[in-house]
């Protein structure tokens, strides 16, 4: 799976061949890649058709493009779009620019053709052999703390609605290191439910003492009385 640092130098690569550019034409080739899609792979293409992509953002590992165009809703009273394509990468997922003319990748699921432009790519590719990720139309609303929804081109006081209750990483300008020492101690439990209480614990021995064991080669030797011949000294004969 794609690591944090990984999902953003896509986003960082991306944003310079989408910005600005319209969503001109949709193929879902898979339509398992978005199943994240509620309303199926027509209603995901209808979104799409028209929209101008307006930055690519990333918080945690989503990525979401805004979108405002004939495709997605129009903006609202503060001119922020409401609507973004989501994209998750899962385990395998990969956006790819690409020109018309490159034969399709094997596990391509879903093509996105771009208005076009002088010297990038006419298509935006999503190719994903394991199919644990997808892309799917999602909702924008403000976030808690009234800052950038993530890392991006142009911030904006928006969130897309499935990672707002991802925390900011610490490569996020906004990421605040008091807040975060704040909340960890706060905190009863840590990672993987480990206690971070400095409080020491106090060892429980047990009382009862362990079976002796009847049977076995570890047993301790036992002892018999050799029987007695006349005029010989009793001794202790161990068994084996």
């Amino acid at each position: 799976m794609p690591e944090l640092p990984e999902v953003e130098v896509v986003r960082r690569g991306l944003v310079n061949w989408v910005l600005g550019r319209t969503i001109t034409g949709v193929e879902v080739l898979d339509p398992r890649s978005v199943r994240r899609h509620a309303l199926g792979p027509e209603d995901f293409a209808g979104n799409l058709e028209g929209a101008k992509v307006l930055d690519v953002v990333r918080r945690g590992k989503f990525l979401w493009m805004p979108l405002q165009g004939d495709g997605a809703d129009p903006v609202g009273p503060s001119l922020l779009p409401q609507v973004a394509l989501m994209a998750h990468l899962g385990m395998s997922g990969q956006l790819l620019m690409q020109d018309s003319d490159v034969p399709d990748e094997k596990h391509l699921k879903v093509r996105l053709h771009l208005s076009p432009r002088d010297g990038m790519p006419a298509q935006l590719r999503f190719v994903d052999q394991r199919i644990f990720g997808g892309l799917f139309v999602t909702s924008l609303v403000p976030t808690d703390d009234a800052g950038p929804g993530g890392l991006a081109e142009v911030p904006m006081p928006l969130v897309a609605q499935e990672a707002s209750h991802i925390a900011r990483d610490p490569l996020d300008p906004h990421f605040s290191f008091d807040d975060f020492y704040r909340r960890l101690r706060s905190r009863r439990t840590g990672p993987r439910g480990r206690r971070t209480s400095t409080a020491p614990r106090r060892r429980v021995v047990s009382r009862k003492t362990p079976p002796t064991v009847a049977t076995g080669r570890g047993r301790p030797p036992r002892t018999r009385t050799a029987p007695r011949r006349p005029g010989s000294r009793s001794r202790a004969t161990p068994t084996r």
